[in-house]
């Protein structure tokens, strides 16, 4: 009733106004947004780079020893100190999510042979770009992990796919069933040439 009065009375200059202002606010909105997230990209690189030169310091506690992967057992990571504080795993592990943390302790553990002149060409082409592996880190850095929604997306996936294969597998039925009702049906209208036609769509 307000707007439609506001019109009838001829007050654009309000109604432009309030426009202005709802415009106005959803620039500051995203705005603040953006900024927000440049802060916490330069926090997390900042964040980066002192525990890269605590490393250089030889303090590597800001980086994960391990320990849940030492296996005595194993032919040769114990001995080696593959796992644990101040281990090869410690040195080199700048994983930021506890998947690739996993892969890591994995190839340590058993090492693919097969691709070694591959690692070593990517870890060439890497070696300079060292804004790039730091942006990387930053990125890793702000993943938030949650169990709980990667354990219901992965249900989730697997049912749709399942329900996929499934409506697949009911249209290919549906096909198969459909050409063989039209071949015996053209088998009994056509004696002659039915023969033909009934071998072939088999």
């Amino acid at each position: 009733a307000f707007l439609y009065q506001t019109i009838q009375g001829g007050n654009f200059i309000f109604l432009w106004g309030a426009a202005a202002f709802v415009v106005l606010f959803v620039f500051l909105l995203f705005r603040h947004r953006d900024v927000r997230e440049k802060s916490r990209k330069l926090k997390a690189l900042v964040k980066v780079n002192e525990n890269e030169n605590a490393y250089l310091n030889g303090d590597l506690s800001a980086f994960p020893h391990g320990n849940e992967f030492i296996n005595r057992d194993h032919l040769y990571t114990h001995d080696l100190d593959i796992f644990g504080n101040y281990s090869l795993f410690q040195r080199i592990n700048r994983t930021a999510t506890k998947k690739g943390k996993l892969k890591l302790a994995n190839e340590l553990n058993d090492p693919e042979t097969g691709n070694i002149r591959e690692k070593q060409e990517a870890v060439k082409e890497l070696a300079p770009g060292v804004d790039f592996r730091q942006n990387f880190m930053v990125e890793g850095s702000l993943v938030e992990e949650d169990e709980e929604l990667e354990a219901k997306l992965k249900h989730w996936q697997a049912r749709e796919l399942a329900t996929s294969n499934l409506l697949i597998n009911k249209w290919v039925l549906f096909f198969f069933s459909a050409l063989s009702v039209a071949s015996l049906t053209y088998w009994f209208a056509f004696p002659t040439l039915g023969h033909f036609y009934l071998f072939t769509a088999f």
